[in-house]
């Protein structure tokens, strides 16, 4: 490729023979040349075109050469200029000299004259270019040291941006990091309007960014909308006339986009410019994947001892919820006028044990949601059925709108954790009264729910952070959790939520969730792991209603007898009690010895044990070993609150007959034992989110 190869020329000259000639000799010579007859044509050519330098005739109609091309060289610095003139006095070069030009050709000239003159200009820019590209690089490795002290997300991305748009010379800029598959996450703005707000996300589809993401390439777009019809709409939008937009790469990965703009700025990107700020961002991926890296670590290292507390924490309360729960059910029993009332006991107990296992299983690193297709307004109604009585109690008024929102695949229990958090959090804003809006719609294939409180708003330094774990501000209870967990629920859904807030005039949350199709594989979203078992979610709680005397035992019937070994007596008698009503006759053991001791007196003579899997002095699967050892006609079902999927196949492999958790509901075990103890001794018992037939 000879050097004049692909380089512009833009010959200026009144007469059209010189206009000419000038034009075939630097063609031949392997330039492009497009022409022009005066200063005001020529300023026309520059505003469409781009070109490496300007040759001009000093005498043109309405004004001089060097007049025309220092507003050309004002408005486009780049290209040099070249003047040609019969007037060589030393005033005119002087003139010539301080507009910029940086060659002389005297008329008549040469053909090898002006041929070597151009190349002679051109080289010396290469030159110039050449020095400056290798001093922008020697600053930017000086700058790029301040890359890796930099230990918080914002200011890295603020940092990147700024040494990005100082290095280009955009006129604005953006950098936005990969939310998931779908949205991009702004990290940082320069020189953009106030509605491109840090933080915010926004859909990846038919963005220039997008396209960077999908292509990981570099992407230069010149010449303004109506040369780049595909962003047209997205350029006019940001009075976009050139932009630049480079991949944040970490091993084949695109992260984040580093986005550039000019505006008003008729000059363009090139690929100098995008060469040399693919340095900055090879460098700033590695630097926002350290600190990502590092953020993780800590997470991991704060939920690992996190989780070992909930784990014991979880243990322990689901024993006395247990015991509330088969108290209220028998109360229900015995008394049908107060099942109403007990029925709010129960849901409250079911929401207790629910808030519980959401953290458990945040603190062991992922949240599997399981979806189910429902109607969002329905939905919607029914959690705030349960929150109502609260905000009335806390004089807060409640606006409810819902749009023509439709069906959609949810994971029903997960998201009402979300909205109970966020009502809440709302409700503790406004401790002087207030109002909350709820509001939904639909948007193409977006669900969009806002929670919208009137209370003390949320200051900037603080918004930033709210949404990571452990952090809380203005709060004398929590665990900083709750947010954490309500992103986690949102992201696992593939949506986003953003904060809009203003101190004294309230708060917006916005979840944007989009609609799952039936069938689709369902979602988990991975978090810093910490070894431990998973929590399977209870069920939705069914009705409280008193046994059927149909299904009763017969009281001419043998009467099994089973054996209930648990160390938590409340559990335990509770237990006892209800089974005893039930028909059976029963008998407990606080341990695993004084079972197995209960066991050899009555000669192995216990249709089912119901056993604990942690007792005090031996673990369940130690007793129950022995009892398939030594009395293998007795059946074992497993009743605790820490059994996780592998441990429920360990036992059923074992020889236990199910796998129930705690807080047991009495219609679950009522199913179970008429399966278990029916007189065919044949088990069909129904597979249910918390028990484990074999």
């Amino acid at each position: 490729m000879s050097f004049s190869e692909c380089l512009k020329i833009l010959v200026v000259d009144d007469e059209d023979l010189i206009r000419t000639l000038c034009q075939r000799v630097l063609q031949a010579a392997g330039y492009e040349v497009i022409t022009a007859a005066d200063g005001e044509e020529a300023l026309a050519k520059m505003e469409t075109e781009t070109f490496d330098a300007v040759l001009i005739d000093y005498q043109l109609p309405g004004r001089n050469g060097v007049e025309v091309f220092r507003e050309i060289h004002a408005a486009y610095p780049e290209p040099p200029g070249i003047l040609l003139t019969g007037y060589g006095t030393f005033e005119v070069l002087v003139e010539a000299l301080k507009a910029g030009f940086r060659g002389f050709l005297a008329k008549p000239v040469r053909r090898e004259q002006l041929v070597a003159e151009v190349q002679r200009v051109l080289e010396k820019k290469q030159m110039e270019q050449e020095l400056a590209r290798l001093h922008a690089y020697a600053d930017l490795y000086q700058t790029m040291r301040n890359i890796l002290v930099i230990d918080d997300l914002r200011e890295l991305a603020e940092f990147v941006l700024h040494i990005g748009v100082r290095k280009s010379g955009a006129d604005s800029g953006s950098l936005l990091l990969r939310e998931n598959e779908k949205h991009l996450r702004l990290m940082a703005v320069q020189g953009l309007p106030p509605e491109a707000a840090v933080g915010t996300c926004s859909l990846v589809q038919g963005t220039i960014a997008g396209h960077v993401l999908a292509t990981g390439e570099p992407l230069i777009l010149r010449g303004g909308p109506q040369d780049n019809p595909e962003f047209a709409a997205k350029m006019r939008r940001g009075n976009i006339t050139a932009s630049l937009s480079l991949p944040l790469t970490v091993r084949d990965r695109v992260i984040g986009v580093l986005n550039l703009n000019k505006h008003h700025t008729p000059a363009t990107f090139t690929e100098a410019d995008a060469e040399l700020l693919s340095v900055l961002t090879a460098h700033a991926a590695l630097a926002f994947e350290r600190l990502r890296i590092a953020q993780e670590q800590r997470e991991a290292e704060r939920l690992a001892t996190v989780g070992q507390m909930a784990s014991t924490i979880m243990h322990d309360l689901r024993n006395p919820i247990a015991a509330i729960r088969m108290i209220a059910e028998e109360i229900a029993a015995e008394y049908p006028d107060t099942a109403e009332y007990v029925q709010m006991i129960i849901e409250a107990t079911d929401r207790t044990v629910g808030l519980a296992e959401d953290l458990l299983a945040y603190t062991r690193g992922e949240t599997g949601l399981k979806f189910q297709e429902q109607e969002v307004q329905e939905f919607l109604v029914g959690v705030v059925r349960g929150v109502r009585h609260q905000l009335e109690a806390s004089g807060i008024t409640l606006e409810e709108d819902y749009g023509d929102v439709g069906r959609a695949e949810i994971d029903g229990r997960r998201l009402e954790r979300v909205l109970f958090n966020l009502i809440n959090n709302a409700r503790e804003a406004m401790p002087q009264g207030g109002t909350l809006r709820l509001s939904a719609r639909r948007e193409d294939d977006t669900i969009v729910l806002q929670i919208a409180d009137t209370g003390t708003g949320i200051p900037p330094e603080v918004r930033e952070h709210i949404f990571e774990p452990f952090f809380t501000h203005g709060k004398r209870r929590g665990t900083g959790l709750g947010l954490a967990v309500v992103d986690t629920i949102v992201r696992a859904h593939n949506g986003t939520i953003e904060v809009e807030s203003e101190e004294g005039k309230g708060t917006t949350f916005t979840l944007r969730l989009p609609v799952r199709q039936p069938g689709e594989a369902e979602l988990t979203i991975e978090i810093p792991p910490v070894p431990e078992e998973q929590v399977v979610p209870p069920p939705e709680t069914p009705p409280v209603s008193a046994a059927p005397e149909a299904e009763r035992l017969p009281e001419t019937a043998p009467v099994p007898r089973i054996l209930v070994i648990d160390d938590e007596e409340m559990v335990r008698n509770v237990l006892a009690l209800y089974l005893q009503r039930e028909g059976y006759a029963v008998e407990t053991a606080a341990s695993g010895q004084e079972g197995l001791r209960a066991l050899a007196t009555q000669d192995g003579d216990f249709a089912l044990i119901l056993l604990d899997l942690h007792l005090p002095d031996m673990q369940g699967d130690a007793v129950l070993e022995q009892v398939r050892r030594e009395h293998p006609e007795t059946k074992v079902v497993i009743v605790t609150g820490m059994v996780d999927e592998e441990s429920t196949e360990r036992l059923l492999a074992a020889g236990a007959v199910a796998c129930l958790h705690k807080p047991v509901r009495q219609e679950e075990v009522r199913t179970l034992l008429k399966e278990i103890l029916s007189p065919s001794g044949f088990f069909s018992i129904p597979k249910r989110p918390n028990s484990k037939p074999i």
